[in-house]
């Protein structure tokens, strides 16, 4: 399944005389749409079908397109509707098998009580996104903001394991640590191991993590770090593992396994 960015960029107008040759490659886009608005619509994903259809999904609803982007059909919702309870922060994977997996971030909103948790639910669909089954558990963090868990990604392994990536802040309640938790399914999304620390830096905020698997067989996550020394704010940065460690160790602030995608001492403004 191909994984499609779309990026909102906003032109640059630039004098004749101001004009710079471009020496890289560079991406031009010409076309903005809006799909949906509202809180819902935040960090939307849009990935291609295996029947080549898009299929986006935003909050707890999702949309196809037959046409490559240029119309939608309206939103179907793939999820109950829960009193005081957002979904936000989704993601979705079709699996070789062509079952999808679609993960929601539950987040209360105030006055928060303790029996409303920020959590990750899957929904499964097995007719290619036509009918979903009924939210399946996969972890609950603690009730308040600051403690939350949020951003779940996907990972389907060579083995047939799906792996689901998250930030994670609730082991963290007196600080504002966050490290980075992966549960993992061996039937394909129904059922869920208890998590496992991929990594962590102490003292800082380990987030947003984005998995791939690469042709020589690491599993690579991209997060955001604030922790590095010299830096300012959150760098791109990636942790990883071997297909066969599979996390069988936490990449900690010292690891050789873990790396900054931007190494310019003069690069304080690129941020994650």
């Amino acid at each position: 399944m191909k994984r499609i960015l779309l990026l909102l960029v906003l032109p640059l107008f630039l004098l004749p005389s101001e004009a710079k040759e471009y020496t890289s490659p560079r991406i031009f886009w010409n076309h903005f749409q809006t799909i949906n608005t509202g809180f819902n619509a935040a960090y939307a994903r849009v990935n291609e079908l295996q029947d080549g259809r898009w299929m986006v999904l935003h909050g707890g609803s999702v949309r196809f397109s037959s046409d490559q982007g240029k119309t939608w059909t309206s939103a179907i919702s793939i999820a109950p509707t829960i009193s005081n309870i957002n979904y936000s922060s989704p993601d979705f994977i079709q699996l070789s098998d062509g079952t999808i997996v679609l993960g929601l971030n539950t987040r209360p909103t105030e006055p928060y009580s303790e029996d409303r948790l920020f959590g990750i639910r899957v929904v499964r669909s097995l007719d290619n996104g036509e009918t979903c089954e009924e939210p399946v558990y996969v972890y609950d963090a603690k009730y308040e903001f600051i403690n939350g868990c949020w951003e779940p990604a996907f990972l389907e392994l060579p083995s047939g394991e799906l792996q689901c990536y998250f930030a994670d802040e609730s082991d963290f309640t007196s600080s504002s640590e966050q490290c980075i938790s992966m549960c993992r399914s061996f039937d394909k999304g129904k059922t869920w191991s208890e998590r496992t620390r991929v990594s962590f830096r102490a003292g800082s905020r380990d987030g947003m993590p984005v998995p791939i698997l690469t042709d020589s067989g690491d599993i690579v996550v991209i997060i955001e770090d604030n922790g590095w020394p010299g830096y300012s704010g959150f760098r791109a940065t990636n942790v990883r593992s071997s297909l066969e460690d599979n996390w069988s160790e936490t990449v900690l602030a010292d690891s050789p396994n873990r790396h900054i995608i931007f190494e310019y001492t003069d690069d304080y403004s690129t941020y994650s």
